[in-house]
């Protein structure tokens, strides 16, 4: 299976170390970070969405109408149907 980052994520760490080279005078270790960086802009996106399991589901709060399904019962299962608490929704980086 796939793993997915977020993109934001390590181009701040790689903009982080350019910027400790640069204060230390590490033109090297500066270059090698700027072109890092470079790179992982260049990376071509995923069409992705994270799943919504059932615990963090509003559905399954107010009543899923796959409960009866045999899938559907563990907290862990998801679905397409899935939408996110109010609690879960303001999550950084939520796309949903």
């Amino acid at each position: 299976m796939a793993e997915y980052i977020n993109r934001t994520d390590v181009m701040k760490i790689c903009e982080s170390y350019s910027e400790h080279c640069f204060n230390s005078n590490d033109s090297a270790g500066q270059d090698i970070a700027d072109r890092i960086l470079d790179d992982v802009a260049e990376i071509p996106t995923a069409d992705v969405v994270e799943a919504v399991r059932c615990k963090d589901c509003i559905l399954h709060e107010e009543g899923c109408p796959l409960d009866a399904h045999p899938y559907m019962t563990a907290d862990n299962g998801y679905c397409y149907l899935a939408k996110r608490t109010p609690k879960e929704r303001g999550r950084e980086n939520d796309k949903l």
